[in-house]
C-alpha cells in the first residue's frame, strides 16, 4: 500500500544527524542488505549514508529548506543515485514574504538567496511533495510551573495534532512568540510524517537530543555545565510538551514506533519504545 508513491506497509528507518548513528552502522548495511526496509535520511542525517554506511536512502527529507546536501545535484544527475527528495509544498508555494514569518534558516537570509535555492528545490525532478500548513506554536493560556512563563504549544489543545491532507508544524520564530524555538526535529516534523503517513512500522535513530543541537555525544541536556541553561530548558521543554502526545497518537491509530539506539547514548528512550536493532532481520 502506498501514499505519496511511499510504501507505508515497509518497515521504514529514518536516520537523523546525531552521532549515535555510526555505533549501529554494520546493523544498518546488515538491515539494509536483507531489501526489507526502506531507510530515509532527515536533513544532516544524510551525511551519514555518505560517510559510513556505503549506500544511499530511498528518500532524503528536511523542514529547514537549506539542509539539502551541497552536491546534491552531482549526485542526482551525475552518480544517478536513486534518492528521492521530500520536499514540504510551502517551499514551493508559499512566497518569500510568508515564509520568513515562522521559518528560520540561512537560505532565508535575504530574498535573493531565497530564491536561488528555491529553483534548486524545482529542478529536482526525483522529488515528492508533501502538505504541510505552518501555525505559532506556543500560546500562553496555560503555563508550566517549572519553566520561565512558557505556554504549552497550542497543538495540544486540540484533540488532533495532524490530520489525513496535511501535516501540521507547529514551528515558531522565538523573537515573534513568547516560549523557545522548536528545536526538536524529532517532534516538529519527523513524528508529525510518520503519523501523516501512517507508517505501520518505523524505527527511528540519530534523534538523541544530546550536546549542542543534539551533535555531540560528550553532553547530556541533564548534566550541570553541558548546554546552557536556557537551550537546555528549551530542549526538556521539546520533550515533555511535544513528544509524549505525538507517541499516543501513533500508538491510538495502531502503529508501530521504536527508537533504535541505546539508552546509555540518549534519553528519547524515557519517551519511546527501545527496540535492539540486532533483533531485526
Amino acid at each position: 500500500m502506498e501514499k505519496l508513491g511511499i510504501d507505508i506497509t515497509k518497515p521504514t528507518i529514518i536516520i537523523g544527524g546525531n552521532q549515535s548513528v555510526e555505533h549501529y552502522a554494520e546493523d544498518l548495511k546488515r538491515l539494509h542488505a536483507t531489501k526489507k526496509y526502506q531507510f530515509i535520511s532527515q536533513q544532516s542525517g544524510f551525511s551519514h549514508f555518505s560517510n559510513c554506511l556505503g549506500f544511499y536512502p530511498d528518500y532524503h527529507m528536511f523542514f529547514d529548506p537549506a539542509s539539502i546536501p551541497s552536491n546534491l545535484e552531482e549526485l542526482l544527475n551525475e552518480k544517478k543515485i536513486k534518492t528521492k527528495i521530500i520536499i514540504p509544498d510551502i517551499y514551493l508555494n508559499r512566497s518569500y514574504e510568508e515564509l520568513i514569518k515562522t521559518v528560520v534558516s540561512a537560505v532565508l537570509k535575504t530574498k535573493e538567496i531565497w530564491e536561488k535555492q528555491k529553483q534548486r528545490f524545482i529542478n529536482i525532478k526525483n522529488k515528492i511533495i508533501i502538505p504541510i500548513n505552518l501555525a505559532l506554536g506556543f500560546t500562553n493560556k496555560k503555563l508550566h510551573k517549572k519553566l520561565p512563563n512558557w505556554g504549552l504549544p497550542r497543538q495540544f489543545e486540540d484533540k488532533e495534532i495532524v490530520n489525513e491532507n496535511t501535516i501540521d508544524i507547529y514551528h515558531t520564530r522565538a523573537k515573534k512568540a513568547k516560549g523557545p524555538g522548536h528545536k526538536c526535529k524529532l517532534s516538529l516534523f519527523i513524528l508529525p510524517f510518520i503519523i501523516f503517513m501512517n507508517f505501520k512500522n518505523s524505527y527511528v535513530m540519530g534523534f538523541d537530543m544530546l550536546g549542542d543541537y543534539g551533535q555531540s555525544v560528550k553532553k547530556h541536556i541533564g548534566h550541570k555545565g553541558g548546554l546552557p541553561k536556557k537551550l537546555r530548558l528549551e530542549y526538556i521543554y521539546n520533550f515533555r510538551f511535544y513528544i509524549p502526545p505525538l507517541v499516543k497518537m501513533i500508538k491510538n491509530k495502531n502503529m508501530n514506533l521504536y527508537c533504535l539506539v541505546e539508552d546509555k547514548y540518549t534519553p528519547l528512550n524515557n519517551y519511546l519504545e527501545y527496540k535492539n536493532i540486532k533483533e531485526l532481520n
